[in-house]
């Protein structure tokens, strides 16, 4: 009996927050790319040896 009520509010509750929730605004491409990371191991003072760069190398490069 208390796992049905459980379901029964839990639904109601989904339901309620579908009906009166804001959705996010969608960002335009300039917004989108302006919040866009961007990680830059200089500016966060990392320093990679060749052997590691070789390793990450494949990761880092993004073929499409």
């Amino acid at each position: 009996m208390q796992q049905n009520r459980q379901k029964r509010l839990g639904w109601s509750a989904g339901v309620l927050m579908g009906l009166f929730c804001r959705k996010p605004r969608s960002l335009s491409d300039a917004e989108l790319h302006k919040t866009d990371f961007h990680p830059n191991t200089q500016k966060m003072g990392l320093r990679f040896t060749e052997q590691m760069r070789k390793v990450f190398r494949l990761q880092w490069l993004r073929l499409k």
